[in-house]
């Protein structure tokens, strides 16, 4: 409804995203097919004295709905209103344009139809309740003046209904039985029917739920818009963001997306969903599809001296630990190989099961232990650690410690990667 905040991206991005799910809609709607239908309806209010064409500034309205707010809470405390919120004026609230005669706002509001206003400076009103407590009923904006092309119709209108005005409407035109919305939209609820009462159109059920909401994530579109137009990232598909598009080059599956929105559920309260409740449903997901293969993210090389290329060991290694029809792959143990960082410190700690200068652990595949006879540092700071010079103790030998962990390792003619990790 609002040519200037949507585009053909945006139209397409939801269909093809849904295609993609695995959804296939019922039918595919557009509101502005209906933009006949909505003027005509607009209309018929005006004619049942239900709508005028208003021309307050937006800080008049402000100062309106302000007014009406403060009015409105002197009243559920016992106060009196004229006290604690005096009307300055009668254009102010209930408005000059609020009482204006049928015939010229039908007049007013095919002019602007026509385009014979600037943009802004009138709108099509709601008659509705300016002493109601919720302030969706003072008076709701049904149309403005935007001249916009709209990326689905073209250039065929230079006003165009609101959200809250076509919301309703259109649910009802298009007979659909629930119009599902998140908590925000609850205090809409009273003008969606209040709009369908005042043409006496059908009424579907509403329902709203909570949001979606996953810690650590912004989901606000208007907050990922900025993202996108100040180049922060690379697009709406850029893997960083939390788009169906953005998880899908992630790696996440239309599977992964439907079971754990699934598993979520659909609730009025309010929740901040575990980022780890999304990456537990995708290493469920993955774990039986998925082929093995051992990686060092951040590679230290490891110098091992008892072992030489006459003496290095092959290892055949499943492709699946649990479906053997996934095939093998050979992996080398070479006298140089590279453990991943994370696996290596130089600090002790009982709780730390990896590489340690006083503490072996155990090599992936391998029966024996890793033992680290020595650090070396890229600089003279000790800080940046270079590589290892270690030994292997076999588990028949009587030194040989049963290791408590065993860790990840990959030899010398391991195949370069690039592995791009989203945080």
């Amino acid at each position: 409804t609002n040519p200037d905040a949507e585009s053909v991206e945006y139209i397409d991005s939801i269909y093809k995203d849904l295609c993609w799910l695995g959804w296939k809609p019922e039918r595919t709607t557009y509101s502005s097919n209906n933009f006949d239908e909505l003027h005509r309806l607009a209309v018929r209010l005006i004619e049942k004295g239900l709508a005028y064409v208003c021309d307050m500034s937006k800080d008049e309205m402000e100062q309106q709905r302000d007014l009406a707010k403060r009015r409105c809470t002197a009243r559920m405390t016992d106060k009196d209103p004229d006290m604690e919120a005096p009307i300055p004026s009668s254009d102010i609230l209930p408005g000059r344009n609020r009482n204006t005669s049928v015939a010229t706002n039908l007049q007013l509001f095919d002019n602007m139809r026509l385009g014979l206003y600037e943009e802004g400076s009138h709108t099509l009103r709601l008659k509705m309740d300016m002493e109601s407590a919720n302030p969706n009923m003072y008076d709701l904006v049904a149309y403005r003046i935007k001249y916009t092309s709209h990326p689905h119709i073209g250039d065929k209108w230079c006003i165009y209904p609101t959200y809250d005005f076509t919301h309703g409407i259109c649910d009802s035109i298009e007979h659909v039985d629930y119009s599902i919305c998140t908590l925000e939209f609850e205090t809409r609820r009273e003008p969606y029917y209040w709009i369908l009462w005042a043409l006496d159109l059908y009424k579907p059920k509403v329902y709203e739920m909570s949001r979606l909401n996953l810690e650590y994530t912004l989901l606000s579109k208007r907050r990922l818009l900025k993202l996108v137009t100040t180049n922060t990232v690379r697009g709406w598909d850029d893997p960083r963001m939390p788009t169906i598009s953005g998880l899908r080059r992630r790696g996440y599956t239309a599977d992964i997306l439907n079971t754990f929105c699934q598993d979520v559920g659909a609730t009025r309260a309010m929740n901040v969903v575990e980022m780890d409740k999304l990456q537990q449903t995708a290493r469920t997901l993955l774990a039986t599809p998925s082929r093995r293969a051992m990686v060092a993210l951040h590679p230290i090389a490891v110098q091992i001296t008892n072992l030489t290329a006459s003496t290095q060991t092959l290892f055949d290694v499943q492709n699946s630990p649990t479906d053997p029809s996934f095939g093998s792959h050979t992996v080398t143990l070479t006298p140089l190989i590279y453990i991943d960082a994370s696996d290596f410190s130089t600090v002790e700690d009982d709780n730390y099961y990896g590489l340690t200068p006083n503490k072996s652990t155990g090599l992936k595949y391998h029966g024996g232990s890793l033992v680290c006879d020595q650090v070396i540092y890229k600089t003279d700071n000790h800080k940046e650690v270079q590589s290892l010079i270690c030994h292997l103790v076999e588990s028949t030998e009587d030194a040989f410690v049963k290791p408590k962990s065993h860790i990840t390792w990959v030899p010398s003619n391991s195949i370069p990667c690039q592995v791009r990790l989203y945080q």
